[in-house]
């Protein structure tokens, strides 16, 4: 028992030993970022190098947050949602409202536009065929887009004048960005064809027509005539 003892003492020296040369092996180690000595504390574990998260991000110059809620941690600055849909290259997805300004010589009103639906497809094209039957088949190699908007006038530089709404006032933009030529269609009912005043709004449907290859186009709505501006969405 004395001989087993003795032996467990000395596999506790060792191990305590072994650690002792660990941690001191580790202070001998140096990280540099972006070419700066740093003071950081590094430490090896079973052969990874393992530096604190807050004082890497911060040499990097980024934020770090913990959301002690949601047990997250963010590194860099948040998002900017405020500007998502402004642009071709930040498009809003579908169910998001976007405010726009319409200016022109002959118009100047102000409102809130969403996309709420958007249907494609052999789908689009049965209940396109049974609103009316002169409407004719999508040309070959394209199919169908049906959308369902909601727009809303909050502001008019003309008072007590209407706004008319047209489904031509949506342009519907390929994958590539060029512009798809506006189509003749009956729309199933309720149409986005409509005029409102200041606090009026309405939601309907409109048709476009896509290439079938064309996965990702986007809608845009209220743009200057230069194409720049306006609101612009996913359609996916």
């Amino acid at each position: 028992m004395k001989k087993k003892l003795l032996i467990a003492l000395g596999l506790s020296g060792i191990i305590a030993a072994s650690v002792a040369v660990g941690a001191y092996a580790a202070s001998d180690i140096k990280l540099f970022v972006n070419g700066k000595k740093t003071t950081a504390s590094v430490e090896i574990i079973d052969g990874s190098s393992y530096v604190p998260l807050k004082f890497v991000a911060e040499a990097l110059g980024q934020e770090v947050r913990w959301d002690e809620a949601k047990r997250e941690i963010h590194i860099g600055k948040e998002a900017d949602t405020s500007l998502v849909g402004y642009s071709r290259s930040n498009p809003a997805p579908v169910n998001t409202t976007l405010t726009f300004k319409k200016e022109s010589i002959l118009e100047n009103y102000e409102g809130e536009v969403s996309i709420k639906d958007v249907i494609r497809g052999n789908d689009a094209w049965a209940l396109i065929k049974n609103t009316n039957k002169f409407n004719s088949p999508p040309a070959e190699g394209k199919e169908y887009m049906l959308v369902n908007a909601t727009v809303k006038i909050t502001g008019n530089q003309k008072k007590d004048t209407k706004v008319d709404i047209s489904s031509v006032h949506f342009t519907l933009v390929s994958t590539q960005g060029k512009d798809y030529d506006a189509i003749s269609v009956v729309s199933p009912a309720p149409t986005i064809n409509t005029s409102l005043y200041v606090g009026a709004e309405n939601t309907g449907w409109f048709a476009l027509q896509v290439d079938k290859k064309d996965t990702s186009p986007l809608i845009t709505y209220a743009r200057a005539n230069d194409g720049t501006g306006g609101v612009w969405f996913k359609t996916k």
